[in-house]
């Protein structure tokens, strides 16, 4: 076979492989959002999930926390200002839950 069709071949060849995963590639944004659901932690009765997750008009992230037995969620916290960043349980109906002071991580 000719080498400069054998080239013409190959290099085709490649862009066929290489095209669906070129095109499944995702954006950077998909990198970098929320997550839908975070930081998840078991109620000290082992009857709650506690996570994080994005909600109200402006996606923060705030405390969800979902009856095992019904498997039903309901949101704890409802902050819009910013996000809560960090939760643990005090008791099986109480929260202790962290956040920035204005953005200020100190």
């Amino acid at each position: 076979m000719n080498p400069r069709k054998f080239l013409t071949l190959l290099v085709i060849g490649f862009a066929m492989i290489a095209s669906p995963v070129i095109a499944s590639q995702k954006g950077v944004d998909h990198y970098f959002k929320k997550p839908e659901f975070a930081g998840f932690q078991l109620s000290p009765n082992g009857k709650m999930l506690a996570a994080l997750a994005p909600l109200g008009d402006k996606n923060r992230m705030n405390i969800v926390v979902i009856d095992l037995a019904t498997r039903k969620p309901r949101a704890v916290t409802t902050v819009n200002d910013q996000d809560v960043t960090g939760f643990m349980w005090a008791s099986d109906e109480r929260f202790l839950f962290f956040m920035d002071k204005d953005g200020n991580e100190s």
